[in-house]
């Protein structure tokens, strides 16, 4: 496969991520807020991010093909990322995530 054509179908590919909930809103629409309705064991003090974000990261992970954890950590330890982390949640805004 040359350049050209390894372009051509990387710009006939679209967005990742829109494809991604495309996808998801199809066949599951509401994974995200059943994710949230997840009860969480911990006691309340020792929450710090809520379960449909902690559910996010590893499936994140596992779809971006990151290894690790600790690349986890490096590879979505960015504005953008948090920002579609946000956005395939339904949060408004998350500070950052969890690690």
């Amino acid at each position: 496969m040359t350049r050209a054509e390894k372009r051509q179908l990387k710009a006939s590919e679209g967005n990742p991520l829109l494809e991604l909930l495309k996808v998801q809103h199809h066949f599951y629409k509401d994974l995200w807020s059943d994710f949230s309705c997840i009860a969480d064991p911990r006691h309340a003090s020792y929450i710090d991010y809520p379960s449909d974000v902690m559910l996010a990261m590893p499936i994140m992970k596992n779809i971006c093909d990151v290894r690790s954890m600790q690349g986890m950590t490096q590879v979505f330890n960015k504005n953008a990322c948090i920002d579609n982390i946000a956005l395939i949640t339904g949060r408004d805004e998350l500070e950052e995530l969890p690690h």
